[in-house]
């Protein structure tokens, strides 16, 4: 635990925020994405009062506002284990609180004008880079279509993102009288958006929104609709492509970091393959971010010889995380990615098997 001393070391680095949105990287320090102004990150091993942790803020350049009531996500090694990018956090609508800049002192001086409202910006940072990494600051993506707050992002296991909910009106967190009701994927790195179909009720503070094992995501309640849910098929659902099917699994395959395992899976038609092998960890969500949430690809194994004799099915080998800062104990689901097809850029997905990653 921090002391009140190690505590104090935070204050004047930022204004603090209701529902500060922390994660852990990968390399086991926790990250803090928002609500103000800065960004921080901290390793959290052997903190003791003669041992205090060692804050890292992140530099203010270009950055004007606090994101309140947005949403984040996690890739902790898109585009695979030993390349792509390397614990990329996304930061996603919200509420903008607006900052002044006084070239005089050059400082940032007191809030201008709190609640310029929601906004359909869109930043991304690389919560590893080195401090003095000018990578190491938050950068603006492609925009939604929608302006929101109190929206919520769910990761998908092709690597997509699915935006559901939200408003536009940000002086009364608990009403939604001007819903979003609009969802929105992104489609492809850097995150280009595109919308797709209406939800059918309002969803706006403390609704919900997580991945099922199936591949579809539950959206459900939020401060005036409390007692419904509705349940969306993302397009690699229903555009017609094939998705793999895992066979023979068990109901848990009990997994140790580091350490190979293989899968049966029914045989695809000629030019269809399992590309990525993906863990997803199952939701964990309040005030509209799962902090848990994470997308982990796996490095699959082409040098694994099946077992003898060989089974009918084909088999795919992938080895585990090397150890809990890549992805912490727990469970998980694991989902097969097919090679894109035509009408899935990013591949299509299994329905998942549980694994428990110890």
């Amino acid at each position: 635990a921090l002391t009140s001393n190690n505590a104090n070391a935070l204050q004047g680095l930022g204004r603090a925020s209701a529902g500060t949105e922390s994660i852990r990287i990968s390399d086991g320090k926790v990250f803090t994405a928002g609500m103000a102004d800065k960004s921080y990150r901290v390793l959290h091993d052997n903190i003791s009062t003669t041992n205090p942790p060692a804050w890292e803020v992140m530099s203010l350049a270009n950055q004007q506002y606090e994101r309140h009531f947005g949403t984040i996500v996690l890739f902790p090694n898109l585009g695979g284990p030993t390349g792509g990018f390397q614990d990329l956090v996304l930061r996603i609508g919200g509420d903008l609180w607006t900052r002044d800049f006084n070239p005089l002192s050059g400082t940032w001086c007191n809030y201008i004008d709190p609640h310029y409202g929601a906004t359909k910006t869109v930043e991304y940072a690389y919560a590893k880079k080195g401090i003095n990494d000018p990578a190491w600051k938050w950068q603006f993506a492609p925009s939604m279509a929608k302006a929101r707050a109190n929206t919520n992002a769910t990761l998908l296991p092709d690597s997509t993102i699915l935006v559901t909910g939200g408003k536009t009106n940000v002086l009364n967190e608990l009403l939604t009288t001007n819903p979003v009701r609009q969802t929105e994927l992104s489609n492809d790195a850097p995150w280009l958006w595109r919308t797709l179909i209406n939800a059918t009720v309002r969803r706006g503070y403390h609704s919900t929104a997580l991945l099922l094992p199936s591949g579809k995501v539950l959206t459900a309640g939020g401060e005036e609709r409390e007692k419904d849910y509705e349940v969306f098929q993302p397009p690699y659902m229903t555009n017609g492509t094939v998705r793999p099917v895992i066979l023979n699994a068990p109901n848990t395959l009990n997994m140790s970091y580091g350490s190979t395992y293989g899968l049966e899976y029914q045989a695809l038609q000629m030019g269809h393959y399992i590309d990525k092998v993906v863990l997803m960890a199952p939701g964990s969500i309040t005030h509209h971010t799962d902090m848990h949430a994470r997308y982990v690809e796996l490095d699959i194994d082409q040098d694994v010889l099946p077992p003898d004799p060989p089974p009918t099915n084909p088999m795919i080998f992938f080895k585990a995380p090397p150890d809990s800062k890549h992805a912490p104990k727990g469970y998980y689901m694991l989902f097969l990615v097919t090679n894109p097809q035509g009408s899935s850029p990013k591949g299509t997905p299994s329905t998942a098997t549980w694994v428990k990653l110890q």
